[in-house]
Parts: structure tokens; C-alpha cells; sequence
């Protein structure tokens, strides 16, 4: 899965780096620790990548330096 690069924003794959910026979103519900809750999530986004090769993109901010969120496509059934 190649990163794609524009002006600002880059789109690439998530790593496990990028726990602490994902943690900072608050997206989480409260049941678990964010953590946890965090972990799970990029624990699916690796499974996906290494079992589909794709999944899940990171969308690093350049001029902060921080995931800001993500995004990807659905599934699709012609």
C-alpha cells in the first residue's frame, strides 16, 4: 500500500508510532482504556494491510506533524 503525498496532507499506511496521536483524537468510548481501545485499532489496520494489502489511511498533517485521522474505501461488490 504506497503512501500518497499531496501539498499538506500525506495518506499512509498506520504504524504503531502513531499511537500517542491516535489516543489524542478522544474517539474512544470509556469502557477501556484508550489504550487498549487504540492498540485494538491498529491492530486491525495491520491485519487488514497484511491480509487484503490494504486498509485504513493514516492522514498525517505535514504542518503539525500528527495524524489527524482517517479514511479509506469501502467495500466494494460490482
Amino acid at each position: 500500500m504506497p503512501a500518497l503525498e499531496t501539498e499538506r496532507p500525506i495518506l499512509r499506511k498506520f504504524g504503531q508510532d502513531d499511537l500517542i496521536d491516535i489516543i489524542a483524537w478522544g474517539a474512544f468510548a470509556v469502557e477501556q482504556s484508550p489504550e487498549i481501545q487504540t492498540q485494538e485499532f491498529l491492530d486491525y489496520c495491520f491485519r487488514e494491510y497484511r491480509e487484503r494489502g490494504i486498509g485504513p489511511w493514516a492522514i498525517k498533517w505535514k504542518e503539525v506533524k500528527a495524524i489527524a485521522g482517517n479514511c479509506g474505501f469501502p467495500h466494494l461488490y460490482l
